[in-house]
Protein backbone atom coordinates (compact mmCIF):
# COMPACT_ATOMS: atom_id res chain seq x y z
CA UNK A 1 0.00 0.00 0.00
CA UNK A 2 1.54 3.38 -0.95
CA UNK A 3 2.46 5.99 2.16
CA UNK A 4 0.15 8.86 2.90
CA UNK A 5 1.45 11.77 2.19
CA UNK A 6 2.93 14.63 5.21
CA UNK A 7 1.17 16.24 6.82
CA UNK A 8 0.99 20.13 7.44
CA UNK A 9 2.05 19.70 10.97
CA UNK A 10 4.53 17.14 9.73
CA UNK A 11 3.50 14.09 11.38
CA UNK A 12 3.18 11.14 9.47
CA UNK A 13 -0.73 10.06 8.30
CA UNK A 14 -1.43 6.32 9.39
CA UNK A 15 -4.10 4.29 8.94
CA UNK A 16 -5.49 5.68 12.52
CA UNK A 17 -8.43 7.92 12.94
CA UNK A 18 -6.87 10.76 15.38
CA UNK A 19 -9.19 12.82 15.66
CA UNK A 20 -11.93 10.64 17.27
CA UNK A 21 -9.22 7.98 18.90
CA UNK A 22 -10.51 4.84 17.68
CA UNK A 23 -8.67 2.74 15.00
CA UNK A 24 -10.53 2.47 11.32
CA UNK A 25 -12.57 -0.52 10.83
CA UNK A 26 -10.22 -3.33 8.36
CA UNK A 27 -13.15 -3.01 5.98
CA UNK A 28 -13.21 1.16 5.34
CA UNK A 29 -10.74 2.92 3.29
CA UNK A 30 -8.72 5.59 5.09
CA UNK A 31 -9.60 8.98 4.64
CA UNK A 32 -7.32 12.00 3.12
CA UNK A 33 -6.53 14.22 5.59
CA UNK A 34 -7.65 18.10 5.72
CA UNK A 35 -5.51 20.77 3.98
CA UNK A 36 -3.67 17.70 2.09
CA UNK A 37 -3.73 16.81 -1.48
CA UNK A 38 -5.63 13.36 -1.90
CA UNK A 39 -3.80 10.93 -3.24
CA UNK A 40 -5.56 8.34 -5.31
CA UNK A 41 -5.46 4.71 -3.63
CA UNK A 42 -6.39 1.62 -4.17
CA UNK A 43 -8.60 -0.66 -1.69
CA UNK A 44 -7.42 -4.36 -0.85
CA UNK A 45 -10.19 -6.12 0.45
CA UNK A 46 -8.43 -8.19 3.63
CA UNK A 47 -8.48 -12.00 2.34
CA UNK A 48 -11.04 -14.62 3.59
CA UNK A 49 -10.33 -16.37 6.87
CA UNK A 50 -9.11 -19.28 5.70
CA UNK A 51 -11.31 -22.72 6.84
CA UNK A 52 -9.15 -25.29 9.14
CA UNK A 53 -7.28 -27.66 7.60
CA UNK A 54 -8.82 -31.02 7.36
CA UNK A 55 -7.72 -33.58 10.84
CA UNK A 56 -6.28 -36.44 9.38
CA UNK A 57 -4.59 -39.42 11.70
CA UNK A 58 -1.17 -39.64 10.67
CA UNK A 59 1.55 -42.52 12.28
CA UNK A 60 3.84 -39.40 13.59
CA UNK A 61 6.65 -40.21 15.90
CA UNK A 62 5.31 -37.88 18.32
CA UNK A 63 8.02 -34.85 17.78
CA UNK A 64 6.88 -32.11 19.20
CA UNK A 65 10.17 -30.18 17.13
CA UNK A 66 8.58 -32.42 14.03
CA UNK A 67 8.15 -30.00 11.05
CA UNK A 68 4.41 -30.28 10.16
CA UNK A 69 2.69 -29.51 6.93
CA UNK A 70 1.52 -26.01 6.41
CA UNK A 71 -2.09 -25.42 6.46
CA UNK A 72 -3.88 -24.91 2.98
CA UNK A 73 -6.74 -23.45 1.64
CA UNK A 74 -9.62 -25.68 0.79
CA UNK A 75 -12.05 -25.08 -1.28
CA UNK A 76 -15.78 -25.14 0.35
CA UNK A 77 -16.86 -28.52 0.70
CA UNK A 78 -20.23 -29.06 -2.22
CA UNK A 79 -23.01 -30.54 -1.29
CA UNK A 80 -23.23 -33.86 -3.33
CA UNK A 81 -26.40 -33.94 -5.75
CA UNK A 82 -29.50 -36.09 -4.37
CA UNK A 83 -29.41 -39.38 -6.10
CA UNK A 84 -32.81 -42.34 -6.39
CA UNK A 85 -31.40 -45.58 -5.22
CA UNK A 86 -32.73 -48.09 -6.90
CA UNK A 87 -35.23 -50.48 -5.78
CA UNK A 88 -35.28 -53.86 -6.98
CA UNK A 89 -34.92 -51.91 -10.93
CA UNK A 90 -32.63 -52.17 -13.51
CA UNK A 91 -29.29 -50.71 -12.62
CA UNK A 92 -26.42 -49.74 -15.34
CA UNK A 93 -25.01 -53.06 -13.92
CA UNK A 94 -27.99 -55.15 -14.37
CA UNK A 95 -31.09 -55.64 -11.63
CA UNK A 96 -30.16 -54.09 -8.10
CA UNK A 97 -31.41 -56.81 -5.22
CA UNK A 98 -33.80 -54.92 -3.10
CA UNK A 99 -31.91 -55.40 0.13
CA UNK A 100 -34.57 -54.46 2.48
CA UNK A 101 -37.14 -56.12 1.09
CA UNK A 102 -35.16 -59.56 0.91
CA UNK A 103 -34.35 -58.76 5.11
CA UNK A 104 -37.85 -58.36 5.56
CA UNK A 105 -38.63 -61.28 4.17
CA UNK A 106 -36.23 -63.57 5.69
CA UNK A 107 -37.28 -65.43 8.40
CA UNK A 108 -35.63 -64.76 11.93
CA UNK A 109 -33.63 -67.29 12.69
CA UNK A 110 -34.11 -68.14 16.76
CA UNK A 111 -31.20 -70.31 18.06
CA UNK A 112 -32.51 -74.16 19.11
CA UNK A 113 -34.27 -74.22 22.57
CA UNK A 114 -31.80 -76.20 24.66
CA UNK A 115 -32.74 -79.63 25.28
CA UNK A 116 -35.16 -80.17 28.93
CA UNK A 117 -33.49 -81.80 32.03
CA UNK A 118 -35.85 -85.42 32.20
CA UNK A 119 -35.25 -84.57 35.67
CA UNK A 120 -37.33 -81.85 35.63
CA UNK A 121 -39.69 -82.78 33.46
CA UNK A 122 -43.06 -83.77 35.01
CA UNK A 123 -44.81 -87.28 34.19
CA UNK A 124 -47.80 -86.61 31.86
CA UNK A 125 -50.77 -86.35 33.48
CA UNK A 126 -53.43 -89.15 32.73
CA UNK A 127 -56.46 -88.18 31.02
CA UNK A 128 -59.60 -88.41 33.39
CA UNK A 129 -61.79 -91.53 33.63
CA UNK A 130 -64.48 -91.80 30.79
CA UNK A 131 -68.02 -90.27 32.96
CA UNK A 132 -70.39 -93.06 33.67
CA UNK A 133 -74.15 -92.35 34.24
CA UNK A 134 -76.57 -94.22 35.31
CA UNK A 135 -78.89 -95.53 32.29
CA UNK A 136 -82.27 -97.01 32.58
CA UNK A 137 -82.48 -100.87 31.12
CA UNK A 138 -84.17 -101.25 27.80
CA UNK A 139 -87.66 -102.39 28.59
CA UNK A 140 -87.98 -106.79 27.52
CA UNK A 141 -91.15 -108.70 26.50
CA UNK A 142 -90.44 -111.19 29.30
CA UNK A 143 -88.62 -111.41 32.54
CA UNK A 144 -87.68 -114.64 35.04
CA UNK A 145 -91.04 -116.25 36.26
CA UNK A 146 -92.70 -115.69 33.55
CA UNK A 147 -96.36 -117.78 33.12
CA UNK A 148 -97.90 -118.34 30.15
CA UNK A 149 -101.62 -117.55 29.32
CA UNK A 150 -104.16 -119.49 27.93
CA UNK A 151 -103.76 -117.30 24.92
CA UNK A 152 -100.06 -117.55 24.52
CA UNK A 153 -99.81 -121.09 24.53
CA UNK A 154 -102.60 -121.09 21.87
CA UNK A 155 -100.71 -118.95 19.54
CA UNK A 156 -97.74 -120.65 20.12
CA UNK A 157 -99.52 -124.03 18.89
CA UNK A 158 -100.29 -122.49 16.01
CA UNK A 159 -97.12 -121.40 15.20
CA UNK A 160 -95.59 -125.27 16.02
CA UNK A 161 -98.64 -126.91 14.15
CA UNK A 162 -96.00 -128.74 11.74
CA UNK A 163 -93.82 -130.23 14.73
CA UNK A 164 -95.73 -130.72 17.44
CA UNK A 165 -96.30 -134.22 17.67
CA UNK A 166 -92.63 -134.87 16.82
CA UNK A 167 -91.49 -132.71 19.67
CA UNK A 168 -94.15 -133.35 22.04
CA UNK A 169 -93.63 -137.72 21.85
CA UNK A 170 -90.21 -136.55 23.86
CA UNK A 171 -92.04 -134.14 26.59
CA UNK A 172 -94.37 -137.13 27.34
CA UNK A 173 -91.89 -139.28 28.46
CA UNK A 174 -90.56 -136.43 30.62
CA UNK A 175 -94.22 -135.95 32.10
CA UNK A 176 -93.96 -139.13 33.42
CA UNK A 177 -91.67 -138.23 35.70
CA UNK A 178 -93.87 -135.46 36.53
CA UNK A 179 -96.94 -137.29 38.61
CA UNK A 180 -98.26 -134.46 40.64
CA UNK A 181 -99.61 -132.72 37.23
CA UNK A 182 -103.09 -133.91 36.53
CA UNK A 183 -105.79 -132.02 34.02
CA UNK A 184 -105.92 -128.56 32.47
CA UNK A 185 -102.12 -127.81 34.88
CA UNK A 186 -100.67 -130.58 32.78
CA UNK A 187 -101.67 -129.18 29.67
CA UNK A 188 -100.43 -126.21 30.36
CA UNK A 189 -97.41 -127.86 30.98
CA UNK A 190 -97.24 -129.74 28.06
CA UNK A 191 -97.11 -126.56 26.46
CA UNK A 192 -94.57 -124.91 27.56
CA UNK A 193 -92.27 -127.62 27.74
CA UNK A 194 -92.70 -128.39 24.01
CA UNK A 195 -91.45 -125.11 23.31
CA UNK A 196 -88.42 -125.32 25.44
CA UNK A 197 -87.27 -128.85 23.63
CA UNK A 198 -88.27 -126.66 20.01
CA UNK A 199 -86.05 -124.76 21.82
CA UNK A 200 -83.10 -126.55 22.18
CA UNK A 201 -83.27 -129.34 19.25
CA UNK A 202 -84.57 -127.25 16.38
CA UNK A 203 -82.06 -127.14 13.47
CA UNK A 204 -83.71 -124.91 10.66
CA UNK A 205 -87.33 -123.48 10.20
CA UNK A 206 -88.60 -119.84 11.57
CA UNK A 207 -88.35 -121.09 14.94
CA UNK A 208 -84.60 -121.92 15.84
CA UNK A 209 -82.97 -120.11 18.68
CA UNK A 210 -81.56 -117.87 16.63
CA UNK A 211 -84.09 -116.95 15.06
CA UNK A 212 -85.79 -116.50 18.11
CA UNK A 213 -82.65 -114.30 19.78
CA UNK A 214 -83.06 -112.20 16.56
CA UNK A 215 -86.36 -111.40 16.54
CA UNK A 216 -86.65 -110.51 20.55
CA UNK A 217 -83.85 -108.37 20.09
CA UNK A 218 -85.12 -106.40 17.36
CA UNK A 219 -88.74 -106.24 19.38
CA UNK A 220 -90.88 -108.14 16.29
CA UNK A 221 -93.96 -109.52 17.98
CA UNK A 222 -94.79 -112.94 15.68
CA UNK A 223 -92.79 -114.96 17.99
CA UNK A 224 -93.66 -113.42 21.57
CA UNK A 225 -96.02 -116.61 21.90
CA UNK A 226 -93.10 -118.78 21.69
CA UNK A 227 -90.57 -116.94 23.88
CA UNK A 228 -93.64 -116.85 26.46
CA UNK A 229 -93.84 -120.50 26.34
CA UNK A 230 -89.93 -120.98 26.82
CA UNK A 231 -89.93 -118.54 29.83
CA UNK A 232 -92.76 -120.06 31.32
CA UNK A 233 -91.10 -123.96 30.63
CA UNK A 234 -87.98 -123.09 32.38
CA UNK A 235 -89.50 -122.18 35.64
CA UNK A 236 -90.76 -126.01 35.96
CA UNK A 237 -86.82 -127.36 35.74
CA UNK A 238 -84.32 -127.39 38.82
CA UNK A 239 -82.16 -124.42 39.06
CA UNK A 240 -78.33 -124.16 39.39
CA UNK A 241 -76.18 -122.56 41.56
CA UNK A 242 -72.28 -121.95 40.21
CA UNK A 243 -70.50 -120.79 37.80
CA UNK A 244 -71.44 -121.36 34.04
CA UNK A 245 -69.03 -120.21 31.08
CA UNK A 246 -70.68 -118.85 27.60
CA UNK A 247 -68.33 -118.39 24.28
CA UNK A 248 -68.61 -114.83 23.29
CA UNK A 249 -68.58 -116.11 19.46
CA UNK A 250 -66.92 -114.19 16.34
CA UNK A 251 -68.37 -111.62 16.87
CA UNK A 252 -66.47 -110.59 20.61
CA UNK A 253 -67.54 -109.05 23.67
CA UNK A 254 -68.47 -105.16 24.19
CA UNK A 255 -65.02 -103.74 24.77
CA UNK A 256 -66.75 -100.63 26.55
CA UNK A 257 -68.08 -102.78 29.48
CA UNK A 258 -66.98 -102.14 32.72
CA UNK A 259 -67.49 -103.14 36.20
CA UNK A 260 -70.95 -102.47 37.44
CA UNK A 261 -72.34 -102.46 34.05
CA UNK A 262 -75.59 -103.98 33.87
CA UNK A 263 -76.37 -106.27 31.21
CA UNK A 264 -80.28 -107.74 30.26
CA UNK A 265 -80.58 -110.16 27.25
CA UNK A 266 -84.34 -110.44 26.18
CA UNK A 267 -83.68 -113.73 24.43
CA UNK A 268 -82.61 -116.93 26.38
CA UNK A 269 -78.90 -116.86 27.49
CA UNK A 270 -77.22 -120.58 27.67
CA UNK A 271 -74.35 -121.31 29.31
CA UNK A 272 -72.01 -124.86 30.27
CA UNK A 273 -71.98 -125.67 33.79
CA UNK A 274 -68.46 -125.62 35.05
CA UNK A 275 -67.78 -129.12 36.24
CA UNK A 276 -65.85 -129.82 39.26
CA UNK A 277 -62.17 -130.77 37.92
CA UNK A 278 -62.73 -130.08 34.12
CA UNK A 279 -60.74 -127.60 32.60
CA UNK A 280 -61.94 -124.07 31.73
CA UNK A 281 -62.23 -123.31 27.90
CA UNK A 282 -60.10 -121.14 26.15
CA UNK A 283 -60.60 -118.04 24.19
CA UNK A 284 -63.14 -114.91 24.69
CA UNK A 285 -66.13 -116.26 27.47
CA UNK A 286 -68.52 -114.50 29.84
CA UNK A 287 -68.10 -116.46 33.39
CA UNK A 288 -71.71 -116.38 34.67
CA UNK A 289 -72.48 -116.54 38.26
CA UNK A 290 -76.05 -118.06 38.24
CA UNK A 291 -78.64 -118.36 41.03
CA UNK A 292 -81.71 -119.51 38.76
CA UNK A 293 -80.51 -120.61 35.74
CA UNK A 294 -82.06 -123.48 35.16
CA UNK A 295 -80.37 -126.84 34.06
CA UNK A 296 -82.05 -128.37 30.90
CA UNK A 297 -80.13 -132.27 31.08
CA UNK A 298 -84.23 -133.63 31.03
CA UNK A 299 -85.21 -132.12 28.12
CA UNK A 300 -81.59 -133.13 26.51
CA UNK A 301 -81.78 -136.97 27.47
CA UNK A 302 -81.98 -138.28 23.76
CA UNK A 303 -79.43 -140.81 22.54
CA UNK A 304 -76.20 -139.21 21.88
CA UNK A 305 -76.82 -136.49 24.19
CA UNK A 306 -75.54 -137.40 27.26
CA UNK A 307 -73.45 -134.95 29.19
CA UNK A 308 -72.62 -133.19 26.38
CA UNK A 309 -75.80 -131.20 26.27
CA UNK A 310 -75.92 -130.47 30.40
CA UNK A 311 -76.35 -126.56 29.36
CA UNK A 312 -77.99 -124.45 31.68
CA UNK A 313 -80.60 -121.92 30.33
CA UNK A 314 -81.10 -117.71 31.80
CA UNK A 315 -84.54 -117.01 31.58
CA UNK A 316 -85.43 -114.16 28.90
CA UNK A 317 -84.84 -110.86 30.49
CA UNK A 318 -82.29 -112.50 33.04
CA UNK A 319 -80.28 -109.27 34.93
CA UNK A 320 -76.56 -109.32 35.10
CA UNK A 321 -74.13 -107.26 36.83
CA UNK A 322 -70.81 -106.84 35.34
CA UNK A 323 -67.99 -107.78 38.24
CA UNK A 324 -64.88 -107.61 36.14
CA UNK A 325 -63.56 -107.08 32.85
CA UNK A 326 -59.97 -109.72 32.37
CA UNK A 327 -57.25 -110.34 30.00
CA UNK A 328 -56.38 -114.06 30.03
CA UNK A 329 -54.19 -115.61 27.15
CA UNK A 330 -54.62 -112.41 25.38
CA UNK A 331 -58.35 -113.03 25.42
CA UNK A 332 -60.81 -111.26 27.10
CA UNK A 333 -62.72 -112.83 30.35
CA UNK A 334 -65.68 -111.31 31.00
CA UNK A 335 -67.37 -112.16 35.38
CA UNK A 336 -70.50 -111.90 35.21
CA UNK A 337 -73.32 -112.11 38.23
CA UNK A 338 -76.83 -113.05 38.40
CA UNK A 339 -79.51 -110.07 39.87
CA UNK A 340 -82.61 -111.95 41.33
CA UNK A 341 -85.57 -110.26 40.83
CA UNK A 342 -87.76 -109.97 44.10
CA UNK A 343 -90.79 -110.19 41.69
CA UNK A 344 -91.89 -111.66 38.05
CA UNK A 345 -92.26 -107.42 37.13
CA UNK A 346 -90.01 -105.71 39.26
CA UNK A 347 -87.75 -103.58 37.49
CA UNK A 348 -84.03 -102.41 38.99
CA UNK A 349 -83.28 -99.49 39.25
CA UNK A 350 -80.13 -97.74 37.49
CA UNK A 351 -76.90 -97.80 39.32
CA UNK A 352 -74.00 -95.88 39.72
CA UNK A 353 -71.72 -98.31 38.14
CA UNK A 354 -70.18 -99.44 41.41
CA UNK A 355 -69.95 -103.01 43.03
CA UNK A 356 -72.11 -103.71 46.05
CA UNK A 357 -71.30 -105.56 49.13
CA UNK A 358 -73.12 -108.93 47.13
CA UNK A 359 -71.32 -108.04 43.93
CA UNK A 360 -67.46 -108.00 45.96
CA UNK A 361 -68.90 -111.51 47.75
CA UNK A 362 -69.76 -113.07 44.38
CA UNK A 363 -66.47 -111.99 42.82
CA UNK A 364 -64.47 -113.65 45.78
CA UNK A 365 -66.45 -116.58 45.72
CA UNK A 366 -66.09 -116.74 41.37
CA UNK A 367 -61.75 -116.00 41.47
CA UNK A 368 -61.53 -119.23 43.91
CA UNK A 369 -63.73 -121.01 41.82
CA UNK A 370 -62.22 -119.81 38.53
CA UNK A 371 -58.16 -120.86 40.21
CA UNK A 372 -59.07 -123.97 40.97
CA UNK A 373 -59.52 -124.72 36.78
CA UNK A 374 -56.62 -124.70 34.49
CA UNK A 375 -57.31 -123.65 31.33
CA UNK A 376 -57.44 -126.01 28.26
CA UNK A 377 -54.42 -126.55 26.20
CA UNK A 378 -55.74 -125.99 22.79
CA UNK A 379 -58.74 -124.33 21.11
CA UNK A 380 -62.62 -125.30 21.74
CA UNK A 381 -65.89 -125.82 20.05
CA UNK A 382 -68.38 -124.47 22.03
CA UNK A 383 -72.46 -125.50 21.55
CA UNK A 384 -73.99 -123.36 19.23
CA UNK A 385 -76.55 -122.34 21.83
CA UNK A 386 -74.06 -121.58 24.39
CA UNK A 387 -72.00 -119.15 22.03
CA UNK A 388 -72.85 -115.30 20.79
CA UNK A 389 -72.39 -111.99 22.86
CA UNK A 390 -75.65 -111.02 25.42
CA UNK A 391 -77.76 -108.40 24.03
CA UNK A 392 -78.55 -105.11 25.79
CA UNK A 393 -76.59 -103.48 28.53
CA UNK A 394 -77.43 -100.17 30.98
CA UNK A 395 -75.12 -97.65 32.44
CA UNK A 396 -72.49 -96.77 29.27
CA UNK A 397 -70.04 -94.25 29.08
CA UNK A 398 -71.41 -90.61 28.41
CA UNK A 399 -68.96 -87.78 27.12
CA UNK A 400 -69.41 -84.22 28.43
Amino acid sequence: MPAAAPSSDGDAVSGADTDSGTPASPGTPPEPAEGAEAEETVYVPPPPPARPPMMSVSSGSGDPDEKRPEPTETEPATEPEATVEPTGSEGPAGPVPDVERELESEPERSEPAPAPNPALVPDPVPPPPARRVAAPLPPVPFQPGHVSTEAERGAFRALAETVWDRHGTAVARMLTRMPALRGQEQEAARADLIALHLYLHASEGALRHDELARALRRGDKPLLPYAACVASGLRRLPSYRGVALRGAGAEGVDEGLAPGDLLRDPAPVCALPLAPGAPRPRGAQYAISSVTGRRVRQLTDRPGAGAARDEVVFPPGTLLRVLDVREEGDAPLILLREVPLTTPNAQPEPGAGELDSADRAALDRMDEVLRGHSVAPGPFSWPELCDGPLGQTANRPVSD
